[in-house]
């Protein structure tokens, strides 16, 4: 009967300390980790240029930092064989939605707000869209006009009457400027990223990092140590708003946004 009545007491202290240790958060036991991507995400854009349309070319910049690794997909378009338009809508579509299954490149577009207005400067098919605008000494507007891109670094006059292909999406930071790197210090927040860059010959970089582990500031050392003659980049909006559809031609690359999003910039040939 003692016996009976200890073995009581220890299963009471031991649930105790059980209860414990479940509330200050400390695992009972630890599940391994997995880690899980999208299939595409080890499937490199094909490097043999003659299986890309004209006009268009595909690359994968490596990067390690510390333990972490991944790589960030580079495709340069010559603005003379893409046309450029921005499109918003409230309702927002997964990236690979707005593609459509057309022969056209889309990347996601600017930050914006929980009902989906954007949350800095945006011209999309011509038209103002939203009052907000985000301080100009810190970020930089990809503005759109006759089709063609250029990053600048304050918000354009548009008059009333804009051409409907005229567009605009501010946002922020400067991944790069001048050909250096433009970030300089490191918040160590990792996400997905995505980016625009451009350089003295009117190439447009659209740039998109899927693994989620890098941070502006290593994007930035990324992109700034590399071979591509980058003069300015632009952080577009991150983490699960990330997203790029490639299909032109034969050709398809298509790393599909996690959430749905109210601007991108497509391009079309």
């Amino acid at each position: 009967m003692h016996q009976l009545v200890r073995f009581v007491k220890w299963l009471a202290v031991l649930g105790m300390v059980l209860a414990v240790l479940y509330v200050v958060g400390i695992p009972l036991l630890q599940p391994p980790e997995l880690s899980v991507a999208p299939a595409a995400l080890d499937e490199a854009p094909q490097e043999s240029e003659a299986s890309l349309p004209d006009g268009l070319l595909a690359h994968r910049l490596a990067y390690q930092f510390d333990e972490r690794t991944g790589s960030v997909v580079v495709y340069a378009l010559t603005n003379d064989a893409f046309a450029t338009r921005v499109f918003y809508d409230a309702a927002p579509r997964f990236v690979s939605a707005w593609g459509g299954g057309a022969d056209r490149v889309v990347i996601n577009g600017g930050f914006f707000h929980e009902d989906y207005s954007p949350s800095g400067f945006l011209i999309a098919e011509g038209e103002r869209i939203g009052v907000r605008q985000f301080d100009e000494a810190r970020s930089g507007v990809v503005v759109v006009r006759d089709g063609t891109v250029s990053i600048e670094e304050r918000v354009p006059a548009f008059s009333d009457s804009a051409d409907a292909d005229d567009g605009a999406i501010q946002s922020f930071p400067f991944l790069v400027r001048a050909g250096h790197a433009a970030v300089s210090e490191d918040s160590g927040l990792l996400s997905r990223r995505s980016a625009i860059g451009t350089d003295a010959n009117g190439t447009v970089y659209l740039i998109f990092a899927q693994r989620g582990n890098i941070s502006l500031y290593e994007l930035a050392q990324t992109l700034a140590a590399s071979e591509f003659p980058f003069d300015t980049v632009l952080n577009l909006d991150g983490g699960p708003s990330s997203g790029l559809y490639v299909q032109v031609d034969e050709y398809a690359d298509v790393q599909d946004s996690l959430s749905g999003v109210p601007s991108v910039l497509v391009f079309e040939r």
